[in-house]
């Protein structure tokens, strides 16, 4: 299976390898396209995360404007995020105030110590609730796909698309 991520098809992809059992934003089979499988394959397991992500966060509940305040009072990105997600003035206040009531963040906007447990809290059921896409799936395939994302990696890494959103390049070591 080790140049299974060479031959698949956009389509057995999404079809054939991860269904959209409970993933109610990644549900439909995307046609095939001309972009290779390997983006197509990335941009699945991506969503696959994403919409189990989404689904976990409605249940805690956090709004979307509460979950880019955490994410800015992580400092993630922090003029990206005000600029780019456009929350109304009222509604970011709203979050903030009910963020700082609930314990995740101070009066500074930052995290508190207890916040920075629930986030990785939930960021470890996220991950637990995305392995079932990995069942299956040898070493040796899951590193050919590491492989193969290298680089597209290094691409991101010298573009500095990391660190707008104030996150470290990835390593080898993850």
């Amino acid at each position: 299976m080790r140049d299974r991520w060479d031959s698949v098809t956009p389509a057995e992809a999404s079809a054939a390898r991860w269904r959209a059992v409970g993933r109610v934003l990644n549900t439909h089979v995307r046609p095939v396209l001309s972009a290779d499988a390997i983006a197509e394959a990335t941009d699945i397991a991506r969503e696959w995360r994403g919409d189990g992500h989404v689904a976990l966060l409605a249940t805690v509940p956090l709004s979307g404007a509460e979950c880019t305040v955490i994410s800015y009072a992580l400092g993630k990105g922090r003029s990206f995020l005000k600029a780019s997600r456009s929350w109304a003035d009222g509604e970011w206040s709203a979050a903030v105030d009910r963020l700082t009531a609930d314990g995740w963040i101070s009066a500074e906007d930052a995290m508190t110590d207890q916040g920075k447990v629930r986030r990785r809290a939930l960021e470890a059921r996220t991950n637990e609730l995305a392995a079932a896409m990995w069942d299956g799936f040898d070493d040796a395939t899951v590193n050919r796909l590491g492989d193969l994302l290298e680089p597209a990696v290094e691409a991101l890494t010298a573009a500095d698309y990391f660190a707008m959103f104030g996150r470290p390049a990835p390593t080898a070591e993850g």
